[in-house]
């Protein structure tokens, strides 16, 4: 996790996740074709290629579509997750004594033979001492929305502190359950238990450690995960460095290591040596240039046609709260990576649900969970006003509204269609969709066409006089977006990709030294080869 205070009733360091604003929540997934095969310790994880359906308003589920969405549509731009507004709320029944606390992580599973669905989380008990700490419990479900308590693990490590859990398959159809495990002697290392029949409470194996904390500089081994992918075992874990003297050196970060181990009792070693950085963060929490540059926490992985997707949250800073000075500049999102192993190299999405709140610990914990055929994601948030009265959620992966043709959503067949068309109409009517996402009226289509035609205008002047309109100020919001979600909007909108670090860096860099105006980079995307390329339509 993130977050990382000491409670005195519960005597652990816990932690947290974050994230910042995006540029809109369904916004589809572009790929910088440059990351492609790079190192996957050093490669820039920026974004994954998209299709050239349009952009459509936040949360466009289309229910009409029949047939369930992959994970990889989910990158293509095909599908996307319902927004926060539409998630469901998810009920954890423990008793009064066993309250829950405000980010639960949850990984839901169906048991073989079960019939049923199953999660391992924590709860706060009583220790030997009179005070308090976390311990698991596993919680059963019919519907995947209310957990029941099922019984608590580990009583035999009565003085630990266990957190964090997650559940995988081995190769042998065991299940694994990695956690964060504090003893009060090594701090948040890996541990990781097994068991055959994990509906058994006693038949969980003791918590080995697997590992270990690290101190000055503090590296906790958080958040870890285990899969077994093409026959090779992987342990993943998320190193919290909190370097010599947490939030004031300026080198912390959050970021995941993965190690290739032979088993998954053997012990490795510390927490930031072992294992290979593969989805990693600036050493700066002051960092500027990608929107989860301090801090990236994998929460989850999932396996689909061969492709190994992570579910994580990430931010601009590693905890919540900047101490005693810029308020209002932490920002945390979840979001989804992918990658062809465990290794990498990994490439992320943008932002996919945002934190209700800014400086605070108030999204975390994203699982991805099949149940049914269909996928889920869950996650923790808490109340928009700053308090903890949280709640864990999921939401639904659906079709994207603009995979569907028809009158409800025209643009979604003008513009595919105009790239075989020879008709002009067509052509203008494409260049609306693309920039306003909307077909324009009669008269605007026929006096446009008559104006192309006679080599008065062209659609490309068309265009670009667009991105001056009213109509694509309401449509994208301009108003509201600040000078890097203006560059991402442009990029993604008419190139169907992120812009590289460099051109990142250059336009924001220029905009905000006023060198360069939004009219400027409107000519330079406008005007550019790449989009002619995209779209031949508008070549002179």
């Amino acid at each position: 996790m993130r977050r990382r205070w000491t409670m005195a009733a519960v005597g652990v360091a816990l932690s947290g996740v974050a994230c910042p604003a995006r540029l809109t929540p369904s916004a589809p997934f572009a790929v910088d074709p440059s990351t492609e095969g790079a190192d996957a310790a050093t490669a820039d994880e920026d974004a994954f290629a998209g299709g050239d359906a349009p952009l459509q308003d936040d949360g466009g589920i289309d229910a009409a579509v029949t047939g369930e969405p992959g994970l990889a549509d989910l990158f293509s731009g095909a599908a996307r997750f319902q927004p926060d507004s539409e998630a469901e709320t998810i009920v954890f029944d423990f008793p009064s004594n066993r309250p829950k606390v405000w980010d639960q992580k949850k990984v839901v599973v169906a048991p073989d033979g079960a019939g049923g669905l199953f999660t391992v989380t924590r709860g706060i008990v009583s220790d030997d001492a009179g005070g308090e700490r976390f311990a698991l419990f596993r919680l059963r479900s019919n519907d995947g929305v209310l957990f029941t308590e099922d019984g608590a693990l580990f009583q035999a490590q009565s003085d630990w502190n266990l957190y964090d859990a997650h559940l995988t398959k081995d190769e042998s159809g065991g299940w694994l359950l990695t956690m964060e495990c504090d003893d009060g002697v090594h701090g948040p290392s890996l541990c990781v238990s097994r068991s055959s029949t994990p509906l058994v409470t006693s038949s969980w194996s003791p918590p080995v450690r697997l590992v270990t904390a690290e101190a000055a500089p503090a590296r906790s081994a958080s958040t870890g995960l285990a899969l077994v992918f093409g026959g090779v075992r992987f342990v993943k874990w998320t190193v919290v460095d909190d370097g010599q003297q947490p939030w004031i050196e300026g080198t912390e970060s959050t970021s995941v290591r993965v190690a290739q181990v032979a088993d998954f009792q053997t012990p490795l070693s510390g927490a930031g040596s072992a294992g290979l950085g593969v989805f990693t963060a600036d050493g700066g929490p002051f960092c500027t240039d990608r929107w989860d540059c301090n801090n990236r926490d994998i929460q989850d992985w999932a396996v689909e046609g061969g492709v190994v997707y992570a579910a994580y949250n990430g931010g601009n800073y590693y905890r919540c709260e900047r101490v005693g000075f810029d308020y209002g500049s932490n920002d945390w999102h979840l979001a989804l990576a992918r990658a062809p192993s465990p290794i990498g190299p990994w490439e992320a999405s943008a932002p996919i649900i945002s934190a209700p709140v800014k400086d605070y610990c108030s999204i975390a914990y994203p699982t991805l969970a099949k149940i049914a055929g269909q996928w889920w994601m869950y996650y923790a948030t808490s109340s928009p006003t700053g308090t903890f009265a949280a709640a864990s959620k999921r939401v639904r992966l659906g079709w994207a509204k603009h995979v569907a043709a028809g009158p409800a959503a025209p643009c979604s067949v003008r513009l595919p269609d105009a790239l075989t068309s020879t008709d002009v109409a067509a052509w203008v009517e494409a260049v609306h969709c693309l920039a306003v996402d909307a077909v324009p009226d009669a008269a605007t289509i026929a006096s446009e066409t008559q104006a192309v035609t006679s080599q008065a205008t062209t659609l490309r002047s068309i265009l670009r006089g667009l991105l001056d309109s009213a109509d694509f100020a309401a449509r994208w919001k301009v108003g509201s977006l600040n000078d890097e979600a203006y560059v991402f909007l442009l990029y993604e909108l008419f190139l169907r990709r992120l812009p590289s670090p460099t051109e990142r860096t250059q336009w924001t860099t220029s905009l905000s030294a006023k060198s360069a105006t939004r009219a400027d980079l409107a000519d330079s995307i406008t005007s550019s080869s790449e989009l002619a390329v995209r779209l031949p339509f508008l070549a002179p």
